[in-house]
């Protein structure tokens, strides 16, 4: 009898052990999970077509944020997509929109009081199937000692800058040279209508001296933009460098308008009310529309200094993240069709800007869901 309950609290302790032993391990299995990027890895090379997974959470969880920084750098961040459900994430990304070499996504996770905390994932875009050329064998030229070879000038100092064709085709080739001490890399940025708070990053290399960038100017409106190229030093300070970019027709002469002829008065005629003065704006979507597909954007901008109107898209309704849509010369009326399917179903927002001849402007904002 005394055997058989020496065997049962042995079998009793054996169990209790378990137990204790099983609890930590499950535990550990529901930790929470570490906001950042998973894939592709940190240092990755990729190319073609990524599935970018990552995770993001927070206490006061308002929303996610991933984008491109073209060549490592933050300045020139291209954004991707935005989400307003936390947790895991998904996002497709086609590497051939970007050069060739060395970049990084950045996560950024905001919360209610807009601010964030953010988390990059270096990576090197290649060529798909990229194979290893080795260099052709030059032969040896044999120089008897009674030749005599030429004298070899060397080439002037070139200078750094950018040039465009005289004339302005669909696509562009653009050449530049871009050297320094401390050089970096040098970044290619369209302006349109020459503002540089709408630039739109081109290219990026980091390789110093000629290059040249095919440009595609039909991804632009016609009109008076500006090419810019920057080259940038180890300190992250940099030397700009820009050329007009006109792109279509250029406007026409203005026509005189004739001398007024006199003629008799004509009879009094009712008095005609004065049509009511228009506000700038966005008129059509209206402020907090679903819309879908193509949709028309109609919109008012007058000023007595006027320069030009700005049209971006914010994307989450974020200004750090708003992407140029249209610019125009032509006030007060204004229209424009945007395709809602090049961004992510959600709560954005339509700014619009009325630029100054002092480069000051006002600003108008309606805010759209975007339902695809």
């Amino acid at each position: 009898m005394s055997r058989n309950r020496s065997t049962v609290k042995t079998l009793l302790l054996a169990l209790m052990v378990v137990v204790l032993f099983a609890l930590p391990v499950a535990g550990a299995f529901a930790a929470d999970m570490t906001n950042g990027i998973t894939t592709p890895a940190d240092g990755a090379t990729v190319s073609g077509t990524v599935e970018v997974m990552g995770y993001a959470n927070a206490s006061a969880f308002m929303k996610w944020q991933l984008d491109v920084l073209a060549g490592g750098a933050s300045d020139a961040a291209i954004f991707l997509a935005v989400g307003m459900t936390p947790g895991e994430f998904k996002y497709t990304l086609d590497t051939t929109a970007f050069p060739l070499g060395e970049h990084a996504l950045r996560l950024r996770v905001v919360t209610a009081d807009s601010n964030y905390t953010e988390y990059v994932n270096k990576f090197t875009i290649a060529a798909p199937g990229t194979a290893v050329t080795l260099p052709a064998v030059v032969p040896t030229t044999t120089v008897t000692p009674t030749q005599t070879l030429p004298a070899v000038v060397p080439p002037g100092p070139m200078t750094n800058g950018i040039t465009l064709p005289t004339t302005i085709t669909d696509t562009v080739i653009v050449k530049g040279y871009a050297m320094d001490p401390a050089f970096n890399r040098w970044q290619l940025d369209v302006l349109p209508g020459g503002a540089s708070d709408a630039a739109i990053f081109q290219a990026i290399g980091t390789n110093s001296g000629v290059f040249t960038h095919t440009l595609d100017t039909t991804a632009f409106p016609a009109g008076e933009h500006v090419l810019r190229m920057r080259v940038v030093r180890n300190d992250s300070n940099y030397d700009e460098y820009t050329a007009p970019l006109v792109i279509g027709a250029a406007a026409p002469a203005p026509v005189a308008t004739p001398a007024p002829v006199a003629t008799e008065a004509p009879a009094a005629a009712a008095p005609v009310a004065a049509a009511p003065a228009m506000a700038n704006g966005i008129m059509v979507p209206a402020d907090g529309a679903t819309v879908s597909g193509t949709v028309e954007v109609k919109g008012y901008a007058a000023d007595p200094m006027f320069n030009r109107w700005q049209l971006d898209v914010l994307a989450g309704g974020a200004d750090d993240a708003a992407i140029f849509v249209a610019t125009g010369t032509n006030a007060p009326e204004f229209t424009y069709s945007l395709d809602t399917t090049a961004f992510p179903n959600g709560e954005h927002a339509l700014r619009l800007r009325i630029v100054k001849s002092d480069s000051n402007y006002t600003e108008y904002v309606t805010k759209i869901t975007i339902a695809n």
